[in-house]
């Protein structure tokens, strides 16, 4: 099934989150969440985004495909793990050391994934960790976080459709 978001389709969405499920991640983040990313994950929780962004975010960044978003709703034993908000940011706050009020919301299927970063100084920027690939790829050989976005609104305009995937199921 697919639902939209602004220009966006977004497929097998797990439905909308409740407000306790927002709840939760607030208090595990230690902030709130702001109101446009509240609305994409009210369409886009747990779904498949089959959209391209350029990162860097000019013409001659690589095109990635972060087409993984986080859901909120807990696995079937009611734990929170890989994909749910809640596991990924207790993840992220291990593996990468980000700080309280940094969200990781979708991954690109490997290494690298993004984040909502809502510190007083990141002020709702998107951040990429891009990972590192071996030489014979030529392409990024570095492991590095790259601002992809002012806001997560920018970050939406930025997505373009990925001609390798169908999405319009």
């Amino acid at each position: 099934m697919a639902t939209q978001y602004k220009h966006l389709t977004i497929l097998e969405s797990d439905g909308p989150p409740s407000e306790s499920e927002i709840r939760s991640i607030e208090a595990v983040l230690g902030t709130t969440l702001p109101v446009d990313f509240r609305a994409f994950i009210g369409v886009a929780n747990g779904g498949h985004l089959p959209y391209l962004v350029n990162v860097p975010p000019h013409a001659d960044g690589e095109p990635m495909a972060f087409n993984v978003i986080f859901s909120t709703k807990p696995d079937e034993r009611g734990t929170y793990g890989y994909d749910t908000f809640i596991g990924e940011i207790k993840n992220a706050r291990q593996v990468f050391q980000v700080p309280p009020a940094v969200l990781p919301f979708s991954h690109d299927g490997g290494g690298s994934m993004l984040f909502l970063d809502l510190t007083p100084e990141g002020n709702g920027r998107v951040v990429a960790f891009v990972e590192g690939l071996p030489a014979w790829t030529g392409l990024r050989k570095e492991s590095a976080f790259i601002e992809v976005a002012h806001s997560f609104s920018e970050f939406v305009d930025l997505l373009y459709p990925d001609p390798e995937n169908d999405y319009t199921e």
